[in-house]
């Protein structure tokens, strides 16, 4: 089958591709190598789990580590939202070298801000709704403050911030327009390195993450150009990622720990759908996912900020570094690390114009 490659270069190829897996969670190398160098057909590996995801087996995997406490590896911390109609669902996770990942905070917003609309509080210090983040855009100031909040790390020395935060950007009507108008303000106030929106999109054909701007047609069908730019995740293969991870026994490069205390909720909304052949299903109309969305969500935005292609951890970027010279970091004597670049550098302005009608406006990777 494969004639002009000698045993070496197949096997070379192979190794590599195996261990672009073993540290990245991305299939496609290996599913290449297998399919055009040897001539086999490939199973993907999240298929030799099938229906073995389940809450029991992950509540059996969990470890005990502290919540809303950073492990003492850490190296940057995600924030990720998830759009409901009353609510924000918010998850906060640790990542260490090779993207070895820690859930560390796990919550619920459901009260507006005291100064938007309806979210005066009485004497008892209620509001008189729940958030509705389609109706009023004033509720996504919420999410702000995350961007900000401090978690101590392990050890006691050190407390360290969210690098970036991504948000759904779809769901009840408005919620996308409100989901602009956030960013955009974001963008104004110099967060636009730090704040992110997502769009899911199924298939296992689809990148598994890519940053550009949404097409959108006008009548006469020409492409019109936008300031918004979203990370599009490509669902299917974010999700076949995370139950390897999540099912990994061993700590190390990839491996994703869930603490013993999650609510057992959560636990069944990381096992809230099956992998079939041609991509993720939820087991049974109405069960909730938050759990598994989020953490695509996460994968995917590491992938935008490319520290999955860090080659080599001892000199990673700003964002990434160990605590004592890391970006978000600072000293629990209030001492913080000197600023410097946030995550995602930009394209000047120009260069992005030319990218853009190179790459047909899609604005890749």
């Amino acid at each position: 089958m494969a004639v002009m490659q000698g045993w070496e270069q197949l096997v070379a190829r192979y190794l590599r591709a195996k261990e672009e897996f073993e540290t990245k969670g991305d299939e496609q190398a290996l599913k290449t190598t297998i399919n055009v160098d040897q001539g086999k057909p490939y199973l993907p590996k999240v298929l030799t789990i099938g229906d073995g995801l389940s809450d029991e087996m992950l509540r059996a995997l969990s470890q005990r580590f502290p919540m809303k406490m950073a492990p003492a590896a850490t190296r940057f911390l995600t924030v990720q939202v998830d759009i409901q109609a009353n609510r924000f669902v918010v998850q906060i996770d640790a990542w260490g070298v090779g993207l070895e990942r820690w859930l560390i905070d796990r919550f619920d917003l459901m009260v507006p801000p005291e100064l938007a609309p309806g979210g005066q509080r009485d004497a008892a210090g209620n509001a008189a709704r729940s958030i509705d983040p389609g109706r009023y855009v004033e509720d996504w100031e919420v999410l702000s403050p995350l961007l900000e909040r401090h978690y101590p790390v392990a050890g006691g020395e050190f407390e360290i911030r969210p690098a970036a935060m991504i948000i759904d950007s779809g769901g009840q009507p408005g919620v996308t327009e409100n989901a602009y108008l956030f960013l955009r303000r974001h963008k104004k106030s110099g967060n636009a390195r730090r704040v992110f929106l997502v769009k899911g999109q199924g298939g296992l054909d689809k990148d598994r993450a890519r940053f550009g701007q949404p097409q959108k047609m006008d009548k006469r069908r020409r492409t019109r150009r936008t300031d918004i730019e979203l990370v599009y995740a490509g669902t299917d293969l974010l999700k076949d990622e995370i139950a390897l991870s999540l099912t990994r026994k061993d700590p190390g490069p990839g491996a994703y720990h869930l603490p013993e205390q999650l609510p057992d909720h959560v636990f069944e909304e990381f096992c809230a759908e099956v992998r079939m052949p041609g991509g993720w299903e939820k087991k049974r109309h109405g069960i909730r996912n938050e759990a598994l969305d989020l953490a695509v969500y996460g994968k995917a935005l590491t992938i935008v900020l490319k520290a999955d292609k860090i080659p080599d951890w001892d000199k990673p970027p700003a964002f990434a570094r160990p605590l004592d010279d890391n970006t978000f970091s600072r000293r629990t004597d209030g001492q913080e690390m000197e600023e410097v670049d946030a995550p995602v550098k930009r394209t000047p302005r120009r260069k992005r114009r030319e990218n853009y009608v190179a790459r047909g406006m899609n604005g890749g990777l």
